[in-house]
């Protein structure tokens, strides 16, 4: 289960129990992962032992340092996304989507 916390404004991963699949499920009072993460995934491999997975929240940072790069250096996209399936989606997101640098701009006008 993905939530904010009650006591924390971040994103956490937490846990609710049930005594049936069909609930009614209780959440566990503290995250068993804080700190921005989100998306959790069970894996579990042929031995029978389970790994969580999760990504880290980090509020678009990446996207947007990745976007801005995209637009300095117009040829990364082939560069970097040898599949033309992604190189079509980065030059197409790079397309319709401006620069936050040239927002930031705007924005100071």
């Amino acid at each position: 289960m993905e939530e904010r916390h009650n006591d924390r404004d971040d994103l956490c991963i937490g846990m609710a129990r049930a005594n049936h699949p069909a609930g009614e499920f209780i959440a566990d009072e503290n995250p068993i992962l804080p700190n921005d993460v989100i998306d959790p995934h069970v894996f579990v491999d042929e031995t029978g032992h389970s790994y969580l997975f999760w990504k880290e929240d980090n509020k678009g940072v990446w996207p947007i340092l990745l976007l801005n790069l995209l637009h300095v250096h117009h040829t990364l996209p082939a560069e970097l996304f040898t599949n033309e399936k992604d190189r079509v989606t980065a030059l197409f997101v790079v397309t319709i989507w401006p620069s936050p640098c040239i927002l930031s701009r705007r924005s100071r006008l």
